[in-house]
């Protein structure tokens, strides 16, 4: 068996698995519920999706983005997936929601919404567990009112397991806690304006201004906040010094304040709100607005103003017949926010998060190196292909681009180094790898570095989606105070990362001399065997390189943080550990003491702390450089391991097979020679 068809049969089985794998984790099929139209609430005009879509808003964490992230991300948590499609009567197709459609209809028509199969639930057992009765299928999609009744058990599973480590946790307790997760944050976005719905009851007895004109009547939640925190009782309790023992309000007061707060407890509404004035930070919401107005703000002058705007939306979607009207005004409500935005300089690069998510590179690269395993390993098992390598070699070329493209992206949204968190270095490293694949073509001339590229950039790209489903959050969140170091970022996490792909690189190679042994291509091939093991070689010897400059530009970074070159945190570890080990091979060979197979074997266990470096070190939660923590990553960490373990091992196999058949080739050779002469070799 040749390289170009041990190419082949290897590009084949991956990409074999690959499918396969796919088909059996994708998601489960729509409920075959239809729904009328009554159940549904009015189709979105594009005006209104598109004029949202372009609306920026603060996260929590400070990051401000597009509105169409924040939904994408709301989305993706509950359901796994992007979009919502549904069954309508008198419709031949479904008819399709997008992020942005779906969190709309959460926020303004809540009651329909919780109609939706929002909620994916992996394991029917999780209902057994909080009392509900499942689907037929083990894995499917429910509404928040079928989980509505277990309401009290999920939030009682929430608090149990809050604490709890997850690593610890059975696996049906793991799917609980995270549809408990998702169930809340589900609740607080169908509640967020709630507060504009909801009305108070005024003390008939108030006895002062402005709120004394509606005792014994009953008035919105938000005209009750601002008229209390006008009233001179108020103002007099928020006066008194915070260091002393404050008077308390007067009765009526805290009878209006509970009413109040019932309507906030759930809401968790958007920072859709931009600051006051330019260089702020001061995003707002509308439930925030309550909070200005009682500790008079920066947003307390403009708020009440701003909640009616809100509350008059609210009132418009209760009736259909005004639909028209509504949609007008809640497209008029984003096209202000997206003025004030960038009025006061906070706009940010909106435009940008909104692209990146709708462009989608990361997505189409995986589907795009997919398929190319399946197009180079049909046109390398065909004799006389040999003009579709060239091809096949371009196209890697271009997957590798659009990784770059999206990687450029994300520096520009964030303003930070290409790499900032977990995720980041996904496909930092599977681009790093796959370029020096690809320039390894050049000393092989042969297909088997091509193979490898393509190789690293499915699996690459097929790890981050896998990772950012995993998570289900946003993968540009607002980088912590710490990592606030552009020259670092570009210095030193660049420079251990691209340790990480080299030397992974290295390992690879050295796992597909493994096999090239296996098939006894060597003695076919000879030359190909030389080439990986000089490209095996060489790769480790850049992979030290960058590894040793990543891991002493840390230890500087380190002193200037944290008062420390070094600390013996696992990340550090782990780092120093791949340099020994790239030094302990390196030395072995240079003194003879292993040959080409030896070299061989020692470069795939590279692999090893390159994998504890990278993903292992996050898991153990330990040390300052525990910034990665994946929930269930242990168990794919022993798979890893598992495998590179049974690589190696195959390796020594082989190797132990090859002794056994050349001493008996030799008895052979010895055996037919005239008796008393011995053969030369």
């Amino acid at each position: 068996m040749n390289s170009r068809n041990i190419a082949a049969v290897v590009l084949a089985a991956a990409a074999g698995l690959t499918m396969i794998y796919f088909g059996a984790s994708s998601r489960p099929e729509e409920p075959e519920k239809v729904y009328t139209t009554a159940e549904l609430p009015p189709e979105w005009k594009p005006e209104v999706l598109d004029a949202f879509e372009r609306l920026a808003i603060s996260d929590r964490d400070g990051r401000v983005k597009s509105f169409h992230t924040f939904a994408h991300y709301e989305l993706f948590r509950t359901r796994a997936y992007s979009t919502l499609s549904l069954k309508v009567e008198d419709e031949k197709r479904k008819r399709s929601w997008t992020a942005t459609a779906w969190t709309l209809d959460c926020l303004f028509f809540p009651e329909l919404a919780n109609n939706y199969p929002s909620f994916v639930v992996e394991d029917s057992e999780v209902l057994a567990h909080l009392g509900l009765t499942s689907h037929t299928k083990q894995r499917d999609r429910y509404t928040f009112n079928e989980l509505l009744p277990a309401r009290a058990a999920i939030m009682a599973e929430s608090e149990r397991l809050s604490g709890m480590d997850s690593e610890k946790m059975t696996r049906i307790e793991r799917l609980t806690n995270s549809l408990a997760i998702n169930f809340n944050a589900y609740e607080g976005l169908t509640k967020a304006l709630d507060f504009l719905r909801a009305e108070v009851s005024v003390p008939a007895d108030a006895p002062e201004e402005p709120l004394k004109a509606a005792a014994g009547k009953t008035i919105p939640a938000h005209e009750a906040a601002a008229l209390l925190t006008a009233t001179p009782a108020w103002k007099t309790f928020r006066a008194q010094p915070k260091d002393q023992p404050r008077q308390p309000l007067p009765e009526w007061i805290e009878t209006v304040l509970a009413q109040v707060d019932q309507s906030l407890r759930v809401a968790r509404d958007p920072l859709w709100f931009p600051p006051t004035a330019e260089g702020k930070d001061n995003w707002a919401s509308s439930t925030g607005f309550v909070k200005e107005l009682a500790e008079n703000g920066p947003h307390a002058a403009a708020a009440p103003a701003k909640l009616r705007e809100l509350a008059e939306l609210v009132a418009l979607a209760k009736d259909k017949a005004m639909n028209d009207e509504f949609q007008t005004k809640l497209a008029a409500f984003a096209v202000n926010r997206t003025a004030e935005a960038k009025a006061v300089g906070a706009y940010g690069k909106t435009v940008a998060d909104r692209a990146y998510l709708k462009w989608r590179i990361f997505e189409y690269a995986k589907w795009f190196f997919i398929l190319l395993f399946l197009v180079a390993a049909i046109s390398w098992l065909k004799p006389g292909a040999q003009r579709f390598h060239s091809w096949v070699k371009r196209c890697a070329w271009i997957g590798l681009a659009a990784i770059a493209v999206g990687i450029g992206q994300r520096v520009y949204i964030t303003g930070w180094g290409p790499v900032t968190n977990i995720y980041e270095t996904i496909p930092y490293i599977t681009l790093l790898a796959g370029v020096f694949a690809m320039l390894m073509s050049r000393a092989m001339k042969n297909v088997i570095p091509v193979s490898i590229a393509i190789a690293v950039g499915a699996a690459g790209m097929f790890l981050a989606s896998r990772h950012e489903t995993g998570n289900s959050k946003d993968t540009i969140p607002a980088l912590e105070a710490v990592l606030r170091s552009n020259y670092w970022l570009w210095t030193h996490v660049t420079s251990i990362n691209l340790g990480y792909a080299t030397v992974m690189l290295a390992a690879i190679f050295s796992m597909v001399y493994i096999f090239a042994r296996l098939f006894d291509i060597m003695r076919v091939d000879d030359k190909l065997c030389r080439d990986l093991t000089r490209c095996a070689y060489g790769i480790l010897c850049f992979g030290l390189f960058f590894s040793l400059i990543g891991t002493i530009l840390g230890g500087i970074w380190g002193n200037d943080s944290w008062g420390r070159f070094w600390g013996w945190d696992p990340k550090e570890n782990g780092a120093l550990l791949i340099c020994f080990w790239c030094l302990f091979v390196m030395h072995m060979r240079l003194g003879g003491w292993i040959k080409e197979f030896g070299l061989h074997l020692w470069t795939a266990m590279a692999a090893v702390p390159v994998i504890f470096s990278w993903w292992h070190v996050n898991q153990l939660q330990v040390g300052l450089h525990s910034y990665g923590f994946t929930d269930g990553l242990d168990t794919k960490l022993k798979i890893a391991y598992s495998v590179v373990g049974g690589i190696i091992l195959l390796g020594v196999v082989v190797r132990i097979l090859e002794g056994v058949a050349r001493r008996q080739m030799a008895a052979a050779k010895q055996a037919a020679l005239p008796e008393g002469r011995v053969d030369p070799a």
